[in-house]
């Protein structure tokens, strides 16, 4: 295996996110790499924030704190570790390696229906888009 520095878990806090998580747990405590898991809150259109929605955005990254914190505790990361950032994932997790000096992105895939075939995953623009090896766990 490649000797890595600073593994990227993106998580979207579904169940899958548990099993991303535990294998970037693993390539860190194989690589002894550092590893930031990060969990993008994507913004609410600014149209929304005219009709008073303010407290939903605040309430989603409250409930995001909540859960990465939930596996935080499971697979006993610390505190500086944990990310959550307020952005389109697709095109910031590229970014974010690069600020972060990151050198592998652990992500997970789903299968979207029709839509989101046409659309394109979030996985597909990572490994598009990115300069850094990328793993790719499927949710089966």
């Amino acid at each position: 295996m490649k000797n890595y520095k600073h593994i990227i878990c993106a998580i979207d806090l579904s169940k899958h996110s548990e099993k991303v998580v535990n294998q970037a747990v693993e390539f860190r405590d194989a690589a002894h790499a550092r590893l930031s898991v990060v969990h993008f809150v994507e913004p609410l259109p600014i149209t929304a924030y005219n009709i008073g929605t303010i407290d939903i955005q605040e309430s989603i990254v409250e409930n995001a704190k909540k859960e990465i914190n939930k596996l935080a505790e499971q697979f006993q990361l610390r505190e500086d570790e944990l990310h959550i950032i307020a952005d389109h994932p697709k095109r910031s997790i590229s970014a974010l390696t690069k600020q972060f000096d990151g050198d592998l992105i652990i992500i997970g895939h789903s299968e979207h229906g029709l839509l989101g075939s046409l659309l394109g995953s979030t996985a597909a623009a990572v490994v598009n888009h990115t300069p850094c090896d990328v793993f790719i766990i499927k949710n089966n």
